[in-house]
Parts: C-alpha cells; sequence; structure tokens
C-alpha cells in the first residue's frame, strides 16, 4: 500500500514537472531579479529573462517579419479604496531581424523607434540569451516618497511580430496562430 502511494507520488510529480516544461519552451519567463539602490537613492536594475519565443514568432522572423522585444518598467502604488495608480517609468526595447543572405541575426537596441545600436548573432539562442541579460540598468530618478512603503515596480516583458503580410496575417485568423508574447508580470514593492 505504502509503495503503491510513492509510486503515485512519484508518478504525479514526474508528470508535473514534464508538462511544466512543455508549457514554457514558448513562454516568456523573467527568472531573477533583483533591485538595488545605491548612495544617491538610484535605483538600479539586474534581470535575467528567459525569451523562448513560439513557433509561431520563429517563422515570422525567418519570413522577414521584424520581431519587437519590450522590457518596462512601471512605478505603481497601492490604493485601498481604488485602483492602484500606475505610470511607466522606462521601457527597453528591441528589435530583432532575420538576413536571409547572410543568414544572420540583427538585434537592434531602439529609442523612440530610431535605432541606437546594431549587434550581429550566428543564431537565434544566442541573441535571445544576450538580450536576456540585463545588468545595471538605472531607472529614472524618483522622489524619496517611493520609499514609504505603498509604492512598487512592476516590471513585464513583451514579444510582438511587427506588421504581418497578408499570408500570415490569413493564417493567424484560421489556425488561431499566436504573434504576441508577454511575460508573466512581478511586482517588486519599494521601502
Amino acid at each position: 500500500m505504502l509503495l503503491n502511494k510513492l509510486l503515485l507520488i512519484t508518478l504525479s510529480l514526474s508528470l508535473m514537472q514534464f508538462f511544466s516544461l512543455a508549457w514554457a519552451d514558448d513562454e516568456i519567463v523573467i527568472q531573477k531579479l533583483k533591485v538595488t539602490e545605491d548612495a544617491q537613492h538610484v535605483y538600479q536594475v539586474d534581470v535575467q529573462i528567459d525569451y523562448n519565443l513560439n513557433e509561431n514568432m520563429k517563422k515570422a522572423l525567418t519570413h522577414g517579419v521584424k520581431v519587437k522585444l519590450n522590457f518596462a518598467v512601471t512605478l505603481g502604488r497601492y490604493r485601498t479604496w481604488w485602483w492602484n495608480s500606475t505610470r511607466t517609468l522606462t521601457k527597453l526595447s528591441y528589435q530583432i531581424e532575420y538576413h536571409a543572405l547572410s543568414k544572420r541575426y540583427i538585434l537592434v537596441r531602439m529609442h523612440d523607434d530610431k535605432p541606437v545600436k546594431r549587434w550581429n548573432f550566428n543564431n537565434l539562442s544566442m541573441l535571445l540569451r544576450q538580450v536576456g541579460t540585463i545588468s545595471r540598468y538605472s531607472l529614472p530618478h524618483m522622489s524619496a516618497a517611493v520609499r514609504d512603503g505603498s509604492h512598487f515596480l512592476y516590471f513585464q516583458v513583451t514579444a510582438t511580430a511587427e506588421t504581418l503580410r497578408i499570408p500570415l496575417r490569413i493564417q493567424t485568423y484560421l489556425k488561431g496562430g499566436k504573434y504576441y508574447q508577454e511575460s508573466e508580470g512581478v511586482v517588486w514593492p519599494l521601502g
């Protein structure tokens, strides 16, 4: 009887692990997040993001569709009688392109929809690993009032296929393809 229970528990845990790995194959996940405050009261963010683009996004990319990645940081304030107030502090934006002739992936850092910096990669996994590591990113200055215990930072990542051409749009409607992905939001309390 005890052996049957142990076997059932082991089988259940194995199935849970299998399905969690299967679902994680096409998710964007914020793995590690650390927010520190320096002596000048400037907050810095270290984050590790796993960009697991789904097959539709990868296919769109190889067919010439650009994919935009956004890492958004929002400042929020808890309220008891109304919805929490929020405002976007900053957004890191990137664009991924695939050049079919050179068979290289191009990562472009964007600011106000204008390219700022470019990197070249041999494969998509190297590019996603590089863009998923953000170290010592300084947030805009915030007043001392944010340390009163009622404020928080909210982090979320999105990936969007830029403009779909007509055949891909039709496939999206017919097959229910996903050309938009977002991570679960992560809340970091301040104060």
